[in-house]
């Protein structure tokens, strides 16, 4: 759709912006729905057990690379382009969410704390014991 608008329009530069993941003081979107879920369900599901990278955006930067994208330099640029817009910092969404953790001492039970501990230590103990671990339990 851009590159039609773009060959019709060619006295026009169309620059299409896609900053990820604003964040900005007083935000109203990310951070604030993972504490909520934090709050409410004492926990967060995180996408590939928390390793998934994302890249946040500051929005001072955002701002800037809309000024910077109205400049008469980015003239010569070809027209519909899309530009991906971070900080270029990407960092674990477990990191995120553990610094949010953190500055809100959040504290909650973990209730899997012991069972993954006992599930560590299962093998030594049947070892222990004399007699191997299950297959099914390997």
């Amino acid at each position: 759709m851009i590159d039609l608008l773009a060959q019709s329009n060619p006295h026009t530069r169309f620059t299409i912006l896609r900053p990820r993941a604003c964040l900005a003081p007083h935000d109203k979107v990310f951070i604030p729905r993972l504490a909520q879920m934090m709050h409410h369900y004492g926990s967060v599901l995180l996408p590939r057990g928390g390793d998934a990278l994302v890249d946040m955006t500051y929005f001072d930067n955002a701002i800037h690379a809309m000024w910077l994208a109205s400049q008469s330099e980015c003239d010569q640029l070809p027209s519909g382009r899309a530009y991906n817009i971070t900080n270029g910092e990407p960092r674990s969404l477990r990191s995120i969410v553990q610094k949010l953790i953190d500055e809100l001492n959040i504290h909650w039970p973990d209730p899997l704390g012991a069972l993954t501990r006992c599930w560590i230590l299962l093998p030594a103990a049947w070892e222990r014991l004399g007699t191997r671990l299950p297959k099914s339990l390997r």
